[in-house]
Order: C-alpha cells, then structure tokens, then sequence
C-alpha cells in the first residue's frame, strides 16, 4: 500500500509540473497575429502600439500595410429612347487627368458624338457604345446623337 501511495504522489507532483511549465511556456512564447484578437481599426500610419504588456508587432517589409488601389468606380450608363435621353440630359463629371468612362445604350441606330475631344461610336438598336478616353482639356462639353442633333449628356472637365 504504501508503494501506491508514493506512486500516486509522484503522479500528482508530475501532473502539477506540467501544468505549472504549460502555464509557463504559454506567457514566455512570442505573440503572433494568429494569437491576438483585436477590435482596433489599424491603419499604416499607426506609429505606437496599443498599450498591452504582451503585444508584439513586427514591421517587416512583408508585412507593411500597403494602401489598396482606389476601385475603379462603376461605369456611368446614359440610356437613349424614343428620341430623348431617360431622365434628361445628364451631366458626366470627371477630374482633369482622370479617365472618362461612361457607355451609352440606345434603341436606334445612332452616331454618338463628344464634342471637344472629337469622339465618335456607332450604337446600334438596344446594344451599347463605350467611351474611355483621357480627360485632358477642363471645361464643359456635349455628348449628342450627332445624326438626330440631340444632346443626351453634359461632359464636365473639372481642373
């Protein structure tokens, strides 16, 4: 019996240092971002650490924060039919040096024309024409179906 005993003593000492080292080992390891749960918003230009006594943060080339590509934004679509542009004639805005983009869909067959940068494209029924072009001049100017002679947009050119 009294081997037992020291036996089941052993083990619980045994158990307990283990438990102990754990604990131990877990509070000396290094934080890594799959360790750390935060509700912070992070943002490149960040210059201090939120103060926890077991953050670490690494910046390494890797890991910077690299601000993402503004989205293209989605194509501007002027609908032309029954000889008039749908909802009026609407104006296009865009910054010098930007890209212009925009698509006209018409129910007839028509020559679109950009005053200005002097653009053409054939439409034809219920498909669509699409303009992508540089705005290089500010300024404002008319989008029309040239054959009909109506206007269907305003082309603004901010500086």
């Amino acid at each position: 019996m009294r081997n037992f005993a020291i036996v089941a003593g052993a083990l619980v000492v045994l158990a307990l240092g283990f438990v102990l080292a754990t604990r131990s080992d877990e509070a000396d390891a290094p934080t890594t971002s799959a360790d750390v749960t935060t509700t912070e918003t992070v943002t490149a230009e960040a210059s201090t650490p939120p103060a926890t006594a077991s953050t670490e943060v690494s910046t390494t080339p890797e890991a910077a924060a690299q601000p993402a590509p503004a989205p293209k934004p989605a194509i501007l679509t002027v609908r032309f039919a029954n000889g008039e542009p749908e909802g009026g004639v609407r104006t296009l805005r865009f910054e010098k040096g930007e890209e212009v983009a925009f698509k006209v869909v018409s129910d007839v067959a028509e020559e679109i024309h950009v005053h200005g940068f002097d653009i053409y494209r054939d439409v034809a029924p219920g498909r669509s024409a699409t303009f992508r072009f540089d705005a290089e001049f500010d300024g404002k100017y008319e989008i029309e179906m040239h054959d009909a002679a109506v206007q269907i947009a305003s082309l603004e050119i901010q500086p």
